[in-house]
Parts: C-alpha cells; sequence; structure tokens
C-alpha cells in the first residue's frame, strides 16, 4: 500500500519508512481506562513470540485499573517488556517517531448512551 503525499504527514511532517526494531517497540498512547484497550493490548502481547516493548503514556482515571493492568503486564513473557511513563512529557510526535507501532485498540464510543450525540 502507498501513501499519496498528503496522507505520509503527521504534525505537519513527512513520515520517513525504516526498518523496525529488535525489539519491536510499541506505543500505547492516551488515557489508561477500561474504553482505551491497554488490558487487551497486554492480553496480545502475551502471544509475540519475538522481541517485543510496551511503552504506555498517559493518566490513569482510576488507580485500581492501573494497578490491574501493571498485575496483568508482570505474567508477560521475558521476551516481552514494559514501560510505564505516566504522562509523557516529551512531544507526542517525538514519542511516536521513537517505536515501530502506535497501538490504539480503543473501543466504539457509540451506543446506547451515546446516541443524543450522534443525531
Amino acid at each position: 500500500m502507498r501513501l499519496s503525499p498528503e496522507q505520509s504527514v503527521y504534525a505537519g511532517e513527512p513520515l520517513v519508512y525504516r526498518q523496525p526494531t529488535v525489539p519491536t517497540r510499541f506505543l500505547f498512547l492516551g488515557r489508561l481506562t477500561p474504553l482505551k484497550g491497554l488490558r487487551e493490548t497486554i492480553e496480545i502481547l502475551r502471544h509475540v513470540t519475538s522481541p517485543a516493548h510496551l511503552t504506555v503514556a498517559g493518566n490513569a482515571e482510576d488507580g485500581a485499573y492501573l494497578r490491574d493492568v501493571k498485575q496483568l503486564a508482570e505474567l508477560l513473557p521475558a521476551h516481552v517488556s514494559v514501560t510505564w511513563l505516566g504522562h509523557a512529557s516529551s512531544s507526542e510526535s517525538d514519542l511516536i517517531r521513537s517505536h515501530d507501532a502506535l497501538v490504539s485498540p480503543t473501543r466504539s464510543m457509540i451506543g446506547p448512551s451515546s446516541r443524543s450525540a450522534v443525531t
């Protein structure tokens, strides 16, 4: 798949293809809530067979949820590691560029409680 020039820009800067690193570096960037899918991301990483690293950047709205996903991350295989940054202090574009893939498994926000906003 080829991107047109207008599709290959993030934050005003061109995207550049580069070979993935070893370990593959994944970035989860966003609020740490069940809706954003961090738990599912960690569960999927349990099945990865090659070296991988997940960086989690974002604020937790619920301390119990954060403890829960951190405990789940402790069960990951030895070849999968996780870094918890909290709020990202560097620019988002720099953070994204320093990783191989941005993980964004947000669940749909369309549902019975949001119908009035979608009319």
